[in-house]
């Protein structure tokens, strides 16, 4: 349980120290994926409401992605620090007989 805690708390640092590189990750992915759509289809049908709403969009997203990922990973680390401190789990763990190194 302490190893997904640290996990977490690895998470959490990694996003504060590193949250401009993970930005500017998205925003090139975003760009790159804009690209290879107007590469296939050759810039036909391009509706101009449709690519205005999506400008409009994209500032949201690249500021959303980064979080909601964080948000994400942490959710899943308490879930399993949960699910880890359940009695019925412990007792699964507790229940093992000690290995030839000693664990157990």
């Amino acid at each position: 349980m302490q190893v997904i805690l640290v996990h977490a708390g690895v998470l959490v640092a990694a996003f504060l120290t590193t949250r401009d590189v993970a930005s500017a990750e998205v925003t090139f992915e975003m760009r790159r994926q804009e690209g290879l759509g107007i590469g296939m289809t050759h810039g036909f049908n391009n509706d101009p409401a449709v690519a205005a709403e999506a400008a409009a969009l994209r500032p949201i997203l690249e500021r959303a992605v980064v979080p909601l990922a964080l948000l994400l990973n942490g959710t899943l680390s308490i879930l399993v620090v949960i699910a880890l401190t359940r009695a019925r789990a412990r007792a699964f763990f507790h229940e093992t007989e000690a290995g030839p190194l000693g664990e157990g």
